[in-house]
């Protein structure tokens, strides 16, 4: 989104495959964490049938002993019964990894790699 600031109670939208999807900024440290909400809502036509989803969004940025810098993304907070449908349909996300042929996400379910 080109309207998103990096400050606490800030809210933005992402374009979702079928409805958008609603941020807030909850969390800014320049430079070291960016921690954002995440609320996904199903379309109308689907709304009875389909669960909302909501969850949060961490960026943390850390140096390295060579300095570089190492990125770390996590997207956690799914509501138990939202989960099956996350590792089906990715939940609109998408992540791509030239650097390495494999992702390496602590918090990557196993389900989820071999379904991407």
């Amino acid at each position: 989104p080109n309207d998103m600031k990096a400050d606490a109670g800030s809210r933005f939208a992402f374009a979702g495959p079928d409805a958008p999807i609603e941020c807030e900024v909850l969390e800014a440290e320049p430079g070291r964490l960016l921690r954002y909400s995440w609320r996904e809502r199903p379309a109308d036509k689907d709304a009875d049938q389909l669960p909302a989803f909501d969850s949060v969004v961490t960026f943390t940025l850390a140096g390295t002993a060579s300095g570089g810098t190492h990125l770390r993304i996590v997207h956690d907070g799914f509501v138990p019964a939202a989960q099956p449908l996350v590792a089906v349909s990715g939940a609109g996300c998408g992540l791509s990894l030239y650097a390495r042929k494999t992702p390496t996400a602590a918090n990557a379910p196993s389900m989820m790699l071999r379904a991407a």
